[in-house]
């Protein structure tokens, strides 16, 4: 995973048994980030050449300060203006990041996706309170889906409504199978500082990796309340001081705790190591000149998991200590129910996260169309998160053909940053027969790297509504539809009701509810459908998150927690009936009080 690097290495040490590690007065990381003398390029691929002369470090541990099984690298550098961060997460064999959320750059009530977490703490104010010591924190996934915080430890308050970073991060699976992530982070949303960065500055930092399966928090800090600012790394910016790089501190599929460490000169200097735990101490002493990427220690099996802590700590000539770090001396191994043999009692097995092989699909296109045979149009859609090449495509060509594989219509369409694919196909009148769907995936080049086909029967479903609207004008019928099609519901229904987690949220006439949804659920659920009308075309809606058990809804109306319009009623108080003119009826605190109905 690491890149290797030719170098001459000095080091001086000495393994002696029965050292205990010095735990006195460690409180919590402290790191020295060098400044940024050459800057990344912010693509999503992590350079380690581009990278060397940040700090990093490859040890984070759980919220009970066990040393990870699943370890994740992350850098960090600064010049006035900005803080730079990167991050590369390994992923299991067949692993792909879960990610309920995509709508990428807007605040949600919570996100248990897999993701990262990043707080920092620059003496900054809140610019909307007044509030001193102002902690950022930007929590996200894959997808770029943001939860934005500003806290404000001394207070105990925080806000999210009213304040987003707008951070862009660049995100991608590289060819090794690891999650690749680079940020920029500006001064300005950090709250009001009182001047530039610049040396010699104290900040305070948190990085974290929370793995969704199995559920796990993991940071350089290991503590178990990120919200405590105590716990944070204590940091200190510099321009001269060497750029030192944690590679890595054991392996859990071993067993084996050691330790790998690296250095890139600011300036030329020297610099002393030490490993201590209950069992061994081993330290040494070497030499950077500015401007060289060093290999200093190099011991991946100089120590056993056992009682106590771990303790690293790299200080500079001066005695400026440039890495302490500390965790317990084991690793954090999950357990399980499962059988050993078929048939067998179930047990509580250990098992190593990091080699837990998932059973995750390989590559697919999720790619579908929906077809309206009363207002002529195909809808294309597809979430093509589960396909790993989808960098490479360029463009999507849709071509629909008769049996006579002439051509009736085509579309081009692309993917957009929550990796969905989306388009209509308008056609003047599509006669009754067999027609033929053919997606294609395009490379830059025009290359097909992957197609898709489907077949579409014009006929039947046309016949069938037809039919069924002839029944019910001969005999006086009344239908109930119980359906997700809203291109059937339209042409057939005359009264309409929307339902979410099993409760009616609004009722209607079915051309007042199409021509003016009240509930936000309606509206979410009519944004998808395609408008017939080319020159009003909808606005669609994404709902993020999934639909939660209608056995354990959330508190108060039950779509908040999906709702953009949601407000701090909403979170408490279900909404009662609220019935309007044209006998509508609409469950929702944005249309009244309601009266009292239930």
């Amino acid at each position: 995973m690491h890149t290797k690097y030719m170098a001459s290495l000095f080091v001086l040490g000495v393994l002696c048994a029965a050292a205990a590690a010095d735990q006195k007065e460690y409180r919590h990381p402290t790191v020295v980030i060098p400044y940024a003398h050459s800057k990344p390029t912010i693509d999503g691929k992590v350079d380690d050449a581009e990278w060397q002369g940040a700090l990093s470090h490859e040890a984070v541990q759980s919220t009970g300060r066990k040393i990870s099984t699943r370890q994740t690298r992350f850098w960090m550098m600064w010049d006035e203006e900005n803080v730079y961060v990167a991050m590369r997460s390994p992923l299991r064999k067949g692993e792909r990041p879960i990610q309920q959320h995509r709508q990428r750059g807007q605040d949600v009530d919570a996100i248990f996706d897999d993701c990262y977490e990043i707080w920092l703490s620059a003496g900054a104010t809140d610019p909307l309170t007044g509030q001193l010591n102002c902690t950022t924190h930007f929590l996200s996934n894959f997808s770029g889906a943001a939860y934005d915080v500003l806290h404000q430890p001394d207070v105990g308050n925080s806000r999210t409504s009213s304040y987003q970073t707008n951070l862009e991060p660049r995100n991608r699976i590289n060819d090794r199978n690891e999650w690749e992530m680079e940020v920029i982070i500006p001064r300005k949303v950090l709250g009001d500082t009182p001047r530039p960065f610049h040396d010699g500055q104290r900040i305070r930092t948190l990085l974290a990796r929370d793995f969704k399966r199995p559920w796990e928090q993991c940071s350089f800090e290991g503590t178990s309340s990120y919200t405590v600012v105590d716990t944070h790394t204590a940091a200190v910016l510099s321009k001269t001081l060497p750029a030192v790089h944690l590679l890595s501190v054991g392996d859990s599929v071993t067993g084996k705790i050691g330790l790998k460490l690296a250095a890139f000169g600011q300036a030329d200097g020297k610099f002393h190591w030490r490993y201590a735990s209950d069992d061994v101490t081993r330290e040494g002493a070497a030499e950077i000149r500015k401007g060289q990427y060093k290999q200093i220690a190099d011991l991946p099996e100089l120590d056993k998991a056992g009682e106590g802590n771990v303790r690293i700590t790299v200080t500079a000539e001066d005695g400026t200590v440039l890495l302490d770090w500390s965790a317990l001396r084991a690793f954090d191994y999950k357990t399980k129910r499962q059988a050993r043999a078929p048939g067998a009692k179930p047990e509580t097995v250990q098992y190593n996260p990091a080699t837990d092989v998932l059973d995750d699909r390989g590559d697919v296109l999720a790619l579908g169309t929906s077809f309206n045979a009363e207002r002529d149009y195909l809808r294309v859609f597809g979430d093509l998160i589960n396909y790993d090449d989808r960098g490479k495509i360029d463009q999507i060509l849709v071509t629909v053909t008769d049996a006579t594989a002439k051509v009736i219509q085509t579309s081009r369409t692309t993917i957009d940053a929550q990796a969905y694919a989306r388009d209509v196909l308008h056609f003047d009148s599509l006669a009754p027969g067999q027609y033929k769907v053919v997606l294609e995936c395009l490379a830059a080049d025009g290359k097909v790297l992957a197609s898709k086909d489907s077949a579409l029967d014009v006929s039947i479903q046309a016949q069938i509504l037809n039919l069924l609207r002839d029944l019910q004008e001969r005999f006086r019928l009344t239908y109930l539809f119980i359906t997700h099609d809203l291109g059937v519901v339209e042409y057939v229904a005359d009264e309409v009701a929307v339902m979410y987690l099993g409760r009616i949220v609004e009722q209607s006439g079915a051309e007042p509810l199409f021509d003016a949804p009240l509930h936000p659920y309606t509206q979410a659920l009519l944004s998808a459908v395609p408008s017939a009308d080319r020159r009003r075309p909808r606005q669609h809606i994404r709902l993020e998150g999934d639909v939660p058990s209608p056995r354990t809804p959330p508190p108060g109306c039950h779509f908040h927690p999906r709702c953009r319009h949601a407000m701090a009623v909403c979170r408490s108080v279900y909404p009662p009936v609220t019935r309007l003119e044209g006998g509508r009826m609409v469950r929702c605190h944005l249309h009244g009080t309601g009266d009292g109905s239930t």
